[in-house]
């Protein structure tokens, strides 16, 4: 009995495809942690050093800190002109 053998380009190509999708997938996650190092730059914060923290988690956990930052410190900070869009005293909606 023969055995065939496995096409290397076949096999190439499997690997090509799987390199890609991880490429991707990197890209992404850069773009994403770019753009919440800019966000943390640009905003204001209650307390000025809450600005070093975000940038020092962002910086230090790359990935995991922007994210960590878009759901927990962005509602903390706002951008120029816009105020403090935390929640108001009192425990309602302002109405």
């Amino acid at each position: 009995m023969v055995q065939n053998p496995v096409d290397p380009s076949a096999l190439f190509l499997g690997l090509g495809a799987i390199w890609l999708v991880f490429g991707v997938i990197a890209l992404a996650a850069t773009v994403f942690w770019i753009i919440e190092l800019v966000d943390v730059a640009r905003r204001q914060f209650s307390d000025p050093t809450m600005k070093i923290v975000w940038l020092l988690i962002i910086l230090l956990c790359h990935v995991l800190g922007a994210l960590i930052y878009f759901f927990v410190g962005k509602p903390q900070g706002s951008l120029p002109g816009q105020g403090f869009q935390g929640p108001r005293p009192g425990g309602y909606g302002g109405y």
